[in-house]
């Protein structure tokens, strides 16, 4: 088997490893085969290629647990607005100006600026079929949570069930999962619905959850800044109802997850969910200290996304990770490394396969020009992007 090989003075294989030399074996299938801990014995193990990068440094391309890349076009163009809800509405009327190929356009812009910055795996939240067509051709890695929603009606809980029992073409480079939007859009029969469906298909499942505070009182029959936004879609607590509907398990992640108590991470813990964490929402939005230690304490596996061009700058995941280390000085730089790889894969059920450079993962890289501590520099914005590969194929930056 001819096999290519890459060297570099410094390999992150992930946070808490890094060689000092040595090499990557890769299979013409884009994958790692061996990783070489000496260069010394490089020449011994290649029987292709070989490809010295010289000084860079070589890492896993970061994992972006959350997305919505068909709203890339709409940067700048919405406000953070008084309250949630308030931007609620803007983003609809914005959006009443797209079309479909409007979306496309976006989705796809919003991938090159994903792989520029150093992502190679993005999990997108899909809700208009755009990304499905748009990153079929596209170089990154994607993992499309398909959005689902009903705000109670039973006719379009309907349409929805039966336009998600269609899979997706599916194959290594675009895989598939379901995305209840909201507690405040998916009634508990469309929540039941979708259960059934991840289950069967073994759906990766994400779900928003407690991004503001306007989402506790109106779960809590408060008046809220929903009223007159969304109908009521359950009487419960959504964390309480998304666990009787089965949707809380391993291969669930909830976005943003800003408010919460100690029964509530324990319990999220308890079924093996993991937190998606987006610094540059959190901030674009004003919103107090992320309580990561809380997440931490009761067991709770953070993962980052960039959420939306709506409702953030960029979409930089190298950039996240520097804001999660600006808002939390403790943090140390192989955690928030982890968190943006590691935890992210885990995030898409993609742990193992990216977000680390391993035998057996996609050759999924990026090499970086830093000098001293590679993962203080790729973590505190002091790194340059300088070349990508997804599946061992290099990518045009």
């Amino acid at each position: 088997m001819m096999l290519r090989t890459l060297t570099a003075r410094s390999i992150i294989l992930h946070s808490g490893r890094i060689l000092d030399g040595g090499a990557l074996l890769l299979s013409a299938e884009g994958k790692i085969v061996e990783v070489v801990e000496r260069k010394a014995s490089v020449s011994r193990r290649s029987s292709g290629e070989l490809i010295d990068l010289g000084e860079g440094v070589l890492a896993p391309g970061w994992a972006n647990a959350h997305a919505h890349l068909e709203l890339s076009s709409l940067r700048g163009r919405v406000a953070a607005g008084e309250s949630f809800p308030s931007w609620i509405k803007a983003l609809l009327r914005e959006r009443t100006l797209l079309e479909g190929s409007d979306y496309e356009y976006a989705v796809h812009e919003g991938a090159d600026e994903l792989l520029r910055s150093g992502t190679t795996t993005v999990g997108d939240v899909d809700s208009t079929g755009a990304s499905v067509v748009a990153l079929k051709s596209h170089p990154i890695r994607s993992l499309l949570f398909r959005e689902a929603l009903d705000v109670n009606d039973p006719a379009r809980r309907e349409a929805v069930l039966g336009e998600l029992k269609a899979p997706i073409e599916s194959g290594a480079r675009m895989l598939e999962g379901v995305s209840p939007h909201a507690g405040y859009t998916v009634s508990d029969p469309l929540m039941g619905g979708l259960a059934e469906l991840a289950l069967q298909r073994d759906l990766p499942v994400q779900v928003h959850w407690n991004e503001s505070s306007d989402e506790r009182s109106w779960e809590g029959g408060q008046p809220s800044a929903f009223d007159g936004v969304v109908p009521p879609c359950g009487a419960k607590e959504t964390l309480q109802r998304l666990d009787e509907a089965g949707l809380l398990r391993a291969k669930t992640s909830l976005v943003h997850g800003n408010y919460f108590t100690e029964q509530q991470a324990a319990l999220i813990a308890s079924r093996g969910v993991l937190i998606v964490h987006c610094p540059g929402a959190h901030a674009f939005f004003g919103r107090s200290q992320f309580d990561l230690d809380g997440y931490q304490r009761a067991g709770v596996s953070v993962a980052l996304g960039t959420d939306s061009l709506a409702g953030n700058s960029a979409l930089d995941m190298g950039e996240e990770v520097a804001l999660l280390r600006d808002s939390h000085p403790g943090l140390s730089p192989g955690a928030a490394f982890q968190m943006a790889t590691e935890s992210s894969a885990t995030a898409l059920g993609l742990s193992g396969k990216v977000g680390t450079l391993a035998e057996g993962a996609f050759a999924d890289m990026v090499l970086y020009e830093a000098e001293g501590d590679a993962l203080e520099r790729l973590t505190s914005r002091e790194a340059v992007v300088r070349r990508v590969w997804v599946g061992g194929l290099e990518t045009s930056l």
